[in-house]
């Protein structure tokens, strides 16, 4: 059987701030991480929906309801970000026609977290790994955990130092386009 997972909009009047917190807290990422990036709905399998509804657990802002977690379409709950229900139809497989061109490199990062290729590593799309010199890593993963601490409220918002290190690495990795 499948699930149709449908997010409630921000303008829809069941939105609340305990919703919105759970997409801030990490629904969101749970939910590009089963292919929702840029869609306001997600077809699932059982056994995909017990792994969402196990994630969607652990973040605060999900209230546990009865049908495992699902909310009947036509009753949703204000305390949920998402309704469950379920899908009637199976989903079509894609027909893929075979061509004699090379196919396009890929344009998401990967299927987790549903990101787009960030333009500095278009050239390296179908690469496992990107040279990067070891100075301009060091530098962004302290920023990254610099803005981490400062997401938490732990520290003091270096966002022009980020930003600076961010360019810096970019560059870096950009060569000869």
């Amino acid at each position: 059987m499948f699930y149709r997972l449908t997010a409630i909009d921000e303008s829809d009047p069941r939105w609340n701030q305990r919703i919105d917190d759970w997409w801030s807290q990490g629904g969101a990422l749970l939910w590009n991480r089963f292919g929702g990036f840029g869609s306001d709905s997600l077809n699932l399998t059982e056994e995909e929906l017990d792994l969402f509804l196990a994630g969607a657990r652990a973040i605060e802002g999900w209230e546990p309801s009865p049908y495992r977690g699902c909310i009947p379409a036509g009753g949703a709950s204000s305390d949920h970000p998402v309704i469950v229900g379920p899908y009637i139809e199976e989903p079509i497989e894609a027909v893929v026609e075979p061509h004699d061109e090379e196919p396009p490199a890929t344009s998401l990062c990967c299927r987790e977290c549903g990101r787009p290729l960030h333009r500095s590593l278009r050239r390296y799309a179908d690469a496992d790994f990107v040279p990067v010199p070891r100075k301009q890593l060091n530098h962004i993963l302290h920023c990254l955990g610099e803005a981490v601490s400062f997401g938490r409220g732990e520290g003091p918002n270096n966002f022009r130092t980020w930003e600076a290190m961010l360019e810096d690495l970019e560059a870096s990795i950009i060569v000869d386009e």
